[in-house]
């Protein structure tokens, strides 16, 4: 089976439960044989850190750029978040570019 994870940041190096419960079903799922790819937030210059055995369990990686952190911006911009559509909560992670990419894919 063919699986796409859309995650907010690269679950590796694991520094967080989150990242950690995020890698272990990775592994499951890849150790079961399905092809794992993942669509992340992040600067793609990290890839560079990661050993190849780890990089070596997916079949494609694309990291894509966040957005900046919304906490410095204002309410209008949060306000025409919600008139867009877009949950506050989404809003500090959505990005213009990982969505494009995410329409690529499919």
């Amino acid at each position: 089976m063919k699986i796409l994870f859309l995650l907010t940041g690269f679950p590796y190096p694991v520094r967080s439960g989150k990242q950690m419960r995020t890698w272990f079903f990775i592994e499951a799922l890849s150790k079961r044989g399905h092809d794992i790819s993942v669509l992340s937030l992040g600067n793609p210059e990290q890839l560079k850190a990661v050993p190849e055995e780890i990089t070596g369990r997916f079949k494609k990686i694309w990291l894509v750029p966040k957005n900046g952190d919304l906490s410095s911006q204002g309410i209008l911009k949060r306000i025409g978040y919600l008139v867009a559509g877009i949950p506050w909560e989404l809003s500090r992670v959505y990005s213009v570019a990982l969505e494009e990419k995410l329409n690529e894919v499919l």
